[in-house]
């Protein structure tokens, strides 16, 4: 099941980052206007004009531009308008006031289909945007307490979405991953600097403790609607489910786990693996390859790890460390 992702289907930052081109479309789109009003006015009321708006909408044009926009759009339509193909205007008071109530509620209609447009765009990615920066703050919270879970965190959000791009996702899937990894132990700010950093094997009580973390991680995030609609609390909460069902904090079975939680589980792994630890040092990639191949099915998802396989086989210099990693063979 595709991911719901935090932009929704529509990519607000493409019309900041293409304004100029819109606003090009939008003078294109008033000479083209013209073109058919001169030919054939009978057309009315012509939906050109509302492109017009429209266009100048998400061309994000300042209030006084849609003013203007919207005044030269409303005077080409009732240039051409049913009004004047009556007859001649004779200056008459009863024409003009005709002509007020044609030309002013259209120029207060178009000015209002261009502003609002504007509007609703600006606050979507300002909202956008005080996501990402949120995302940020709270990916520098997990650096000011360990340093190896902020470069971990990094690490395993680089390999969820090579996977996701593996598995076909969306642009914006892919990116709804990697932010779901760069958060997945942000439930470790609740743990003790004790048991994070412990150099020895943890005790049982002080393992249950580490457990908690993806419960902590959902409970400081759960009230962030858009987290829970584009399932990166799912990613928080479920990294450390089984694919045999052994795994914690709900003992999950199979496709019960989220498959992008399924993708954490095995980038986080990965990482694991290959990444020094404060009770021991970095283990060779060959033998996290065959780690992830000899678990496939049991504490992995299958599907994911072979697509996450396949791509470290094609692209070995990815994953290079001090020495030249030395591909195996997997059966």
């Amino acid at each position: 099941m595709k991911l719901k992702y935090i932009h929704k289907k529509i990519r607000w930052e493409i019309f900041e980052n293409n304004s100029k081109l819109f606003r090009f479309i939008t003078l294109l789109t008033f000479f083209i206007a013209i073109i058919i009003e001169m030919y054939d006015s009978s057309n009315h009321p012509n939906p050109t004009f509302v492109l017009i708006m429209i266009a100048s909408g998400i061309s994000l044009f300042k209030i006084y531009q849609h003013l203007f926009v919207s005044f030269a759009t409303v005077a080409v339509n009732t240039y051409f308008s049913p009004f004047f193909q009556r007859g001649p205007f004779n200056g008459s008071r009863h024409d003009f006031i005709h002509y007020l109530m044609y030309f002013f509620p259209n120029w207060i209609s178009y000015f209002l289909i261009g502003y609002i447009i504007t509007y609703l765009i600006k606050v979507h990615s300002k909202h956008n945007k005080d996501t990402v920066d949120f995302i940020k703050t709270l990916a520098r919270t997990i650096e000011s307490r360990d340093f190896y879970t902020a470069s971990h965190s990094k690490n395993v959000a680089k390999y969820a979405r090579i996977i996701a791009e593996g598995l076909k996702y969306s642009k914006a899937d892919c990116e709804t991953v990697y932010v779901g990894a760069l958060l997945h132990d942000i439930g470790k700010i609740g743990i003790s600097d004790s048991i994070l950093n412990k150099p020895i094997k943890l005790s049982k009580e002080e393992y249950k403790l580490i457990q908690q973390h993806p419960i902590i991680g959902y409970d400081i995030l759960k009230l962030v609607q858009n987290f829970n609609e584009n399932k990166i609390l799912d990613m928080i909460l479920c990294h450390h489910e089984r694919y045999d069902g052994l795994g914690y904090p709900k003992g999950l079975i199979g496709d019960e786990i989220p498959q992008c939680a399924a993708i954490i589980a095995v980038a986080d792994a990965f990482d694991a693996m290959t990444s020094n630890r404060v009770y021991r040092k970095s283990l060779d990639p060959n033998y996290a390859i065959n780690e992830l191949s000899k678990n496939s099915g049991t504490q992995f998802n299958p599907l994911v790890t072979s697509v996450f396989i396949k791509y470290i086989l094609e692209n070995p210099t990815d994953f290079q460390h001090n020495d030249d990693l030395i591909l195996l063979n997997l059966i």
